[in-house]
């Protein structure tokens, strides 16, 4: 075994955003102790993520972090050096104008005070108690934070969600499962998996108006998926589910849940560390979950499902400034495939099927109708291209 392990550390910014864009799901490194780890756009927080997942990995070598000259120019030593001895030790060495980060991670993580504001729970035979210090945070997702201060893409959904409060809490005592809890930056998450790898139940606390309405609705979210899913596409789904498609968040590309909002990274990390700590007693293999379709949906009548599909078709023209009979429902194959006629406004295909979804079901699929060639000559001489061809 090494006793150094070399990380370039803008390489490693590298191969994250990469695989974000290549693979479905699992996104992360070449390292495996940095499966939970998600990249901060503050240098130093980013860093702090490195070496706590090193401490929690319980990482035997030494790590050798090497930065670019832009970052060597912007690195703070005296802070990174002294909120790293929550983890272990740090030194910095100056090679030019390039700086390399040391790293040795401390066997055991300092003990820290019990929070009162969380009750523990009795360790059972099934439970695992996986905790993350509270300081230093590793994204500027602080606690405490308002409403306000998400994007306004996601301020309705989150306003609507904060006073459910039906997950908040500790899970239930005498209830058959194994019991994850995890902690980040002022949130808990207490999760408690079935037999069959779902999460039966999932529970959390919070200290911010933000975190607390964000938590509530990824709590509600993630039950009845199971784990794995919830890992690998849960904050995905709920960044999708929040998003406000009237407001652009005026990012190009793909949006995910780490260019979209730094609110999300809590939930990420909550979730991702959960299923870390259940694959050690675990197996875990590939992910070949699907969503099933609702039951409401599928009690009604094909006759019943096509009216509701016009009805909320019509909505949505009228949202968009189009014509009631700009898209029209044509017909429905099985029961999620809808058949959409759209002469003029094709290109409003993809904004239909995400309000439908939204509004009737989300497993709805929306395709555009095939346009038969009523011009008769033109048929008649592709006709005869294709026989002496």
């Amino acid at each position: 075994m090494v006793d150094t392990i070399e990380i370039n550390y803008e390489q490693l910014l590298k191969d994250y955003e990469q695989s974000l864009h290549e693979k479905l799901r699992n996104f992360g490194t070449a390292f495996d102790f940095l499966e939970t780890w998600v990249p901060d756009e503050n240098l130093e927080q980013s860093l702090l993520g490195i070496f706590e997942a090193a401490q929690l990995y319980k990482l035997k070598q030494g790590l050798r972090i090497r930065l670019s000259r832009n970052n060597s120019r912007l690195l703070k030593e005296v802070k990174l050096k002294a909120q790293a001895k929550e983890f272990g030790e740090a030194r910095v060495e100056v090679q030019g104008l390039e700086k390399i980060v040391h790293f040795k991670a401390r066997e055991e993580k300092r003990k820290s005070a019990p929070s009162d504001a969380v009750e523990r729970p009795k360790q059972a035979v099934m439970d695992r108690l996986f905790t993350s210090p509270e300081p230093p945070k590793f994204g500027s997702h602080f606690p405490s934070r308002a409403l306000s201060e998400a994007h306004g893409a996601y301020q309705k959904a989150l306003r609507d969600t904060l006073g459910d409060g039906s997950h908040q809490g500790p899970l239930p005592e005498n209830v058959q499962g194994t019991r994850l809890i995890t902690r980040n930056s002022g949130s808990v998450c207490f999760l408690l998996v079935d037999k069959r790898g779902l999460i039966a139940q999932a529970k959390f606390e919070s200290k911010g108006e933000l975190e607390t309405a964000l938590m509530e609705a990824f709590c509600r979210l993630i039950e009845g998926l199971s784990l794995q899913e919830a890992s690998d596409h849960g904050v995905l789904r709920l960044e999708y589910k929040l998003r406000d498609p009237e407001i652009p968040l005026g990012i190009p590309g793909i949006v995910t849940p780490e260019n979209s909002d730094p609110m999300f990274r809590v939930p990420q990390a909550l979730i991702r560390a959960a299923y870390a700590e259940y694959k050690k007693d675990h197996e875990s293999g590939r992910n070949y979950w699907t969503d099933k379709i609702s039951r409401e949906w599928l009690s009604l009548s094909d006759a019943e499902r096509l009216d509701q599909l016009r009805t909320a078709t019509s909505q949505f023209c009228t949202l968009e400034g189009l014509a009631p009979d700009a898209l029209r429902i044509a017909s429905m194959q099985h029961e999620t495939r809808v058949i959409v006629e759209a002469p003029l406004h094709s290109g409003a295909l993809l904004r239909l099927e995400t309000y439908l979804r939204q509004t009737l079901e989300s497993q709805l699929e929306v395709l555009l109708a095939e346009r038969q060639d009523t011009n008769k000559p033109r048929e008649n001489n592709a006709k005869a291209k294709d026989l002496s061809s």
